[in-house]
């Protein structure tokens, strides 16, 4: 959507008195030059909101997966953690897989937080 500067469009609508007088008293209020220009910046005051709904949403879905990422990361320390409490042997080779792994969780987590 392209932001053209000339306004060639026109919009009209009908409304009840009781509606009316409630936008007249509102473009008096808050010193609008007129209606159009009220209503422009409702409209364009609801976009930004609805922007930044939707950007919170992304957000939200992107903690979420971060959540899900460190869980997985504390269930690969615990099963190390109960292998050698029980007294199970662990190689050198298995530890150092599993924490590089859980190092390259955190570094992914790392980057997503920082962008």
């Amino acid at each position: 959507m392209t932001k053209n500067k000339k306004r060639r469009n026109r919009i009209e609508f009908r409304s009840t008195d009781y509606i009316n007088e409630i936008v007249l008293s509102k473009i008096k209020e808050n010193k609008y030059a007129n209606v159009s220009e009220y209503i422009r910046t409702l409209i364009l005051k609801d976009n930004a909101v609805f922007e930044k709904i939707q950007q919170q949403k992304a957000e939200k879905k992107e903690i979420s997966l971060l959540r899900f990422e460190v869980k997985k990361i504390g269930v690969n320390l615990n099963q190390i953690t109960a292998k050698i409490n029980s007294g199970h042997f662990i190689s050198s080779f298995e530890l150092n897989k599993s924490l590089k792994e859980i190092k390259e969780k955190l570094e992914e987590i790392s980057v997503k937080l920082g962008s």
